[in-house]
Parts: C-alpha cells; structure tokens; sequence
C-alpha cells in the first residue's frame, strides 16, 4: 500500500519539486547542495537524482537567463528612449545632455561580450 501511495505522490508531486526545489536554492540558508544532499534519499539509484539535479540547475539557469535578458533589453530601452528625447541634439535647450563617455559606456554596455566566470547566480 505505501508503494502505490508513493507512486501517486511522485505523480501529484513530481512536477512541483522544480517550484520548490528553486525556492530552496534561492533561499540564502539552502543554495544548491541542499537540493544535491535531498535529492541523493529521494531518489534513487544515484543516477536518478543526478538527473532530476541537472534539470533543476538547467531550470535556474533557464530562469537566470531570462531575467538578465529582459533586464538587459529593458536598459538599452530606456537608454534609447533617452536619445530619442534629446532628439541626438547634444546641446537642446532644457533638455539634458548626453557626453561622447556615456554614449561609448552605452555602446561598450550593449557589445560587451566577455563572459564572466561566476554569474550573479553562481555567486
């Protein structure tokens, strides 16, 4: 009997484990080696519980990504929205000037591919 009402509860809980397996990570207490540590009694054998660790870590990552991009898009967005106001006059009167430095930090800010080796998310 508590196999079959394990089997349900996987079935009814299976997909939940990734919301809440998130939320742990993000929990500053957890991180991911909570997930690695529950994942290990949960699951088993040990290459079932890899595989369910793989997919929630490509899930966040998924999620990371996402976030950065709209963010991202959002910065060069209103930066745009910026010159457009100026109308690419530097020198308007009462509206604000845009120097040659914060034209190439946007620029650099848009173009600037170099990865670096921890995300805000790793970190």
């Amino acid at each position: 009997m508590a196999c079959a009402m394990k089997l349900k509860f996987d079935k009814d809980w299976g997909d939940s484990n990734l919301l809440i397996s998130i939320a742990a990570i993000l929990d500053p207490r957890n991180k991911m080696k909570s997930i690695e540590f529950c994942f290990s009694y949960i699951y088993h054998p040990l290459d079932v519980a890899n595989e369910h660790i793989v997919a929630v870590r490509k899930s966040l990552y998924d999620i990371y990504d996402e976030y950065v991009t709209a963010h991202t898009l959002s910065t060069i967005k209103k930066t745009t929205q910026g010159d457009e106001r100026d109308g690419g006059n530097q020198y308007g009167a009462g509206k604000c000037r845009v120097s040659g430095r914060s034209k190439f930090d946007i620029f650099i800010s848009s173009v600037d591919s170099i990865d670096y080796i921890k995300s805000e998310l790793d970190v």
